[in-house]
């Protein structure tokens, strides 16, 4: 029985591989198969050998220094393998070449070999063959259990994500060799869809089955999410088995992952199969979180803002998360499509929009943008109201994303509404500050009791020549001695965020307007240039009017 598949590679060369399979193979413990890569019509002819096609080995023998293998073509009267110069293998050549008499009675037929039969080096197999087959006989084995599943396959998920892949907890009280067999069930309708994709594109050649592969971590048995890290990281591989060879410590456990790469049915029936000398215990992984929230989101030309240090920040995708007590958080994010690098953090913010970002403020994030998902891992997260902002590296990207938030506690996860929502948008002509004048202000009139914000922002062509001033805005009601400061932006000091400053939400009526009026005012400090423009938007729950802007000392 069929219980592994090694690929051709580098430590195939060494010795010690090619006596494990010679000693195997003389026990009646292994069958061997060998598999071509694609070969162009040229390379065929010239060595023998039909691309992307499987043999049948027949018998394996050494002779002196040779390492030779008797290999089947399963076509009838199908080509045999020619050499890099045509030479094929012989008595003459073994001869020659061992300087032994014995190849009369080691290889008595090689001279006579059936149709489609050939005599090839262990090292010719090695550079001329993509795929090297081991079969072992699974009753080398004591102890064996198989675990059937069904895994319907998500429509869209990154390729180093695992959140939604099968996992398993593998545990060794003895420890010792594990061999785990992952088995693909056939599928008519899997047979069906390769027909008619290889049919559509003219060739027999393309494989469109997809690929599978198995993942090793060192998880104490508990669910993983991203790839990294991983113990050991299987080939994917196009045939339906595929094999991890595990040299557990004693006790000892480990976390298994069925990982796949463009299976193109949306649910696949699977064995896995465990083989060792001592006693295993195999469970599903278990998650350390007992509860999760998943969220969809999408970035679109106005929602996506880029990283941190873009002026458009403040709109990304932002979610409101409420912990009733301490707790160990998990924030995955997953991106489609896979292309997009992304970025997820939790921010000390009450809750509210994140307009900035400082290390300080930070509770926790990603770390560095990568492709396709991001991972946050909290642990010891406070009771209290933060704020997870979802970002692209770039702003203007856009696509759809999952956001999963795992915990130890219920936690309540909501969107958090955008800055101009449920809001008038008034922007107002932009700002030129002069050389030798660093204050400008604006009259506001309000006619009724109304709510609103204030955003200034340096203009795209001074961000992006980093030669932006510091700003700060203000609503004094006012001027000159008596004047009096209602609201101001960061505190009152100034600042260079990428982002702009605001003015948080303030109520003001008509009874403002006495003792001077209301005036928004706009000052700068640390400007190299001869001009600043800045752009002024307020956002207000009712129509309100601002006058021109002059100069003025307050």
């Amino acid at each position: 029985m069929s219980v592994s598949a090694d690929k051709i590679s580098d430590e195939l060369q060494e010795n010690g591989i090619w006596r494990r399979i010679l000693k195997s193979f003389a026990f009646g413990d292994i069958m061997v198969t060998l598999g071509t890569g694609r070969l162009n019509p040229h390379e065929e002819e010239a060595f023998g050998l039909a691309g992307e096609h499987d043999y049948a080995v027949l018998d394996i023998k050494e002779v002196g220094q040779r390492q030779l293998l008797l290999v089947k073509n399963p076509w009838c009267d199908g080509m045999v393998w020619k050499g890099m110069a045509h030479e094929s293998i012989t008595k003459h050549s073994i001869h020659e070449k061992t300087g032994t008499e014995e190849v009369d009675n080691v290889i008595p037929s090689i001279s006579a070999v059936s149709s489609g039969t050939f005599w090839i080096s262990y090292q010719e197999v090695v550079r001329n063959f993509n795929s090297l087959y081991l079969n072992w006989n699974p009753g080398l084995f004591r102890h064996r259990q198989d675990h059937h599943f069904i895994w319907n396959i998500p429509h869209s998920t990154s390729a180093g994500c695992f959140a939604q892949n099968p996992q398993y907890s593998v545990r060794s009280t003895c420890g010792g060799t594990v061999w785990i067999l992952l088995s693909r069930h056939f599928s008519t309708e899997e047979h069906n869809n390769y027909s008619a994709k290889s049919r559509d594109s003219g060739s027999t050649t393309m494989n469109p089955l997809g690929f599978i592969s198995l993942y090793t971590f060192d998880a104490e048995g508990q669910r993983i999410h991203l790839s990294d890290s991983a113990l050991l990281r299987g080939p994917f591989v196009d045939s339906p088995q595929t094999l991890a060879k595990l040299e557990m410590p004693v006790q000892s456990c480990y976390t298994l992952v069925v990982a796949q790469q463009d299976l193109p049915l949306s649910r696949y029936s699977f064995t896995l199969s465990a083989y060792s000398n001592e006693p295993i215990v195999i469970n599903e992984a278990a998650s350390r979180y007992r509860h999760h929230t998943t969220l969809n989101g999408a970035w679109t030309l106005r929602t996506s803002g880029g990283n941190a240090n873009a002026p458009t920040y403040p709109s990304n995708p932002q979610f409101k998360i409420s912990v009733g007590s301490m707790t160990d958080l998990s924030i995955l994010l997953e991106a489609t499509p896979q292309e997009l690098a992304v970025h997820v953090k939790m921010v000390w913010a009450g809750g509210a929009r994140v307009t900035s970002v400082t290390s300080q403020s930070i509770l926790g994030e990603s770390g560095d943008y990568r492709r396709g998902c991001a991972l946050a891992n909290l642990p010891n997260v406070p009771a209290g109201d933060y704020t997870i902002v979802c970002s692209t590296f770039e702003s203007g990207q856009t696509g759809k994303f999952t956001l999963r938030v795992e915990s130890m506690i219920p936690c309540k996860v909501t969107p958090v509404p955008s800055e101009d929502a449920g809001r008038l948008s008034i922007p107002l002509p932009i700002l030129v500050l002069r050389e030798g004048i660093d204050r400008m202000l604006a009259p506001v009139v309000v006619s009724r009791f109304t709510r609103f914000r204030v955003v200034a922002q340096h203009c795209d062509s001074r961000i992006r020549n980093g030669t932006r001033s510091s700003l700060r805005i203000s609503l004094e009601r006012g001027q000159g001695p008596n004047k009096k400061v209602l609201a101001a932006s960061n505190s009152g000091d100034f600042s260079d965020a990428p982002a702009g400053v605001r003015i948080e939400d303030i109520d003001v009526g008509p009874e403002f307007h006495g003792l001077g009026g209301l005036w928004l005012v706009v000052d700068r400090f640390g400007c190299n240039n001869a001009f600043d423009e800045v752009r002024v938007q307020i956002l207000s729950e009712a129509p309100l009017n601002v006058g021109a802007w002059g100069a003025g000392d307050g």
